[in-house]
């Protein structure tokens, strides 16, 4: 039975007052604009991601891949719009830590 407490027990992971962790005193708190973006940021990444997905439909279009100079400018956008998505799934990533106080 010890056994089984013992594997319950992180994940209930109560914070203890040792003062052996002095920097984290606040842990989970986000700030006002920290809090905000979080809020925003799920529909920011759906955003992002419909971009993409709507310069990677264009990017294979026949018309598309029959112009050169249009292929080169459509994959450029296509770089920066998988760039912004990756971006703003790293910053959702470091509000979630923030907010959990990892």
């Amino acid at each position: 039975q010890e056994s089984g407490q013992e594997n319950e027990k992180p994940a209930l992971a109560i914070p203890q007052v040792t003062g052996s962790s002095g920097k984290k005193k606040k842990g989970g708190k986000l700030s006002y604009l920290d809090q905000r973006e979080y809020e925003q940021i799920e529909e920011k990444i759906l955003e992002a991601e419909e971009e993409q997905e709507r310069l990677q439909t264009l990017l294979e279009a026949p018309e598309t891949v029959s112009d050169p100079a249009r292929l080169h400018e459509c994959w450029e956008e296509l770089q920066e719009a998988q760039t912004t998505v990756a971006q703003l799934y790293d910053r959702w990533h470091d509000l979630e830590e923030k907010k959990n106080g990892e």
